[in-house]
């Protein structure tokens, strides 16, 4: 997975939606994951 797109993706989202704090927490956890 490239967390490059993703995290491109997620904020273009955002744009539209906030995250909220559940799913920012989320998010994190997975860059995390596929960091590794």
């Amino acid at each position: 997975m490239n967390t490059n797109k993703l995290t491109e993706l997620l904020n273009k989202m955002n744009e539209y939606r906030p995250l909220d704090q559940a799913q920012v927490k989320a998010l994190e956890q997975v860059k995390k994951e596929t960091n590794l």
